[in-house]
């Protein structure tokens, strides 16, 4: 138990968090999904105020952002770079291949020398996948 005063107080002090669930989020702040009240200004910001991400589910990107599948917002010069920038790799999945690579099986590109070489190039592993054989070295 923690005395009342600290309940409520935007300050975490049980471990589980249950002080600052269901408090009242003062006319600056955000309420997260899991009862938690951030300042305004942390939503939208690209990272995990709440803990849950629900800070990050309802926005908007810019003209010069990409809007990721979870609602994050990435710069557009993150989509297709081989990375997987918004954490649910929706930035890499309609993405083409450079004519001389073929593609990873969820996201990413690789030549047919990286195929079946006993080394993971595709982040789901795909390369190796399947090989009847693998390349000497």
């Amino acid at each position: 138990c923690i005395p009342d005063e600290r309940v409520c107080d935007d300050l975490e002090d049980c471990d589980d968090r249950t002080d600052e669930l269901n408090c009242s989020c003062e006319w600056d702040q955000f309420r997260c999904d899991n009862g938690l009240c951030i300042p305004d200004y942390l939503t939208c910001d690209g990272r995990d105020d709440c803990g849950d991400w629900s800070d990050e589910r309802v926005c908007e990107c810019t003209r010069w952002e990409y809007a990721c599948a979870n609602g994050r917002c990435i710069r557009k010069t993150q989509e297709c770079d081989d990375r997987d920038d918004c954490g649910d790799a929706s930035d890499e999945l309609h993405c083409a291949c450079p004519s001389h690579k073929q593609k990873c099986a969820t996201y990413g590109c690789i030549t047919s020398d990286e195929e079946c070489d006993g080394l993971y190039q595709c982040e789901d592993k795909s390369d190796e996948e399947n090989c009847r054989e693998y390349k000497k070295k």
